[in-house]
């Protein structure tokens, strides 16, 4: 854990260019792992594995959408570039509108998805490694692996935005 920080500390210590390079990289990356396992899920779409999504509504979907929006720290990172951004009035309230409706897209989806790949009960026992379940439903060993990595990936994401918000 102290190694990870320290990388991450030297990243943000190069400055704003390599910790953003390194944002960008990272987010990419956990960009296209869920991405991909969403995808998967939604093909194999059936309507009937959508009713326990449907039991509290379809406020229900985005209330758990926004719980892993929240979940993924990062948003409030734009604010801090402001003095760095070209026509910031204007870069700010589409870099927010933009990102938030493509984080609300791709959590949606992957909520989809995994509910088209595992049951609920699954979903339910491995709470905090379910999407590791997800994975390895949507593409075996290889999505076990692509889920964990997402995980590693968004830890570091986070560790990354909280050092460059201290800075």
């Amino acid at each position: 854990a102290v190694a990870v920080v320290a990388a991450f500390l030297a990243v943000n210590l190069r400055g704003i260019r390599m910790s953003s390079l390194t944002e960008d990289a990272i987010v990419a990356t956990k960009l296209v792992v869920l991405g991909t396992i969403g995808v998967v899920g939604i093909a194999q779409f059936s309507a009937d594995r959508l009713t326990p999504l449907l039991d509290g509504g379809v406020g229900g979907l985005f209330l758990g959408a926004a719980t892993v929006f929240f979940a993924y720290e990062g948003f409030e990172l734009i604010t801090y570039d402001r003095d760095d951004m070209v026509d910031p009035a204007r870069t700010m309230r589409r870099a927010l509108y933009l990102s938030v409706a493509i984080v609300a897209a791709i959590y949606v989806g992957v909520t989809i998805g995994a509910q088209m790949l595992t049951s609920d009960a699954t979903i339910v026992a491995k709470q905090e490694v379910a999407f590791v379940a997800v994975g390895e439903a949507a593409l075996g060993g290889v999505g076990r692996w692509l889920a964990i990595l997402g995980a590693v990936f968004a830890t570091g994401s986070a560790i990354n935005a909280t050092l460059f918000s201290a800075a």
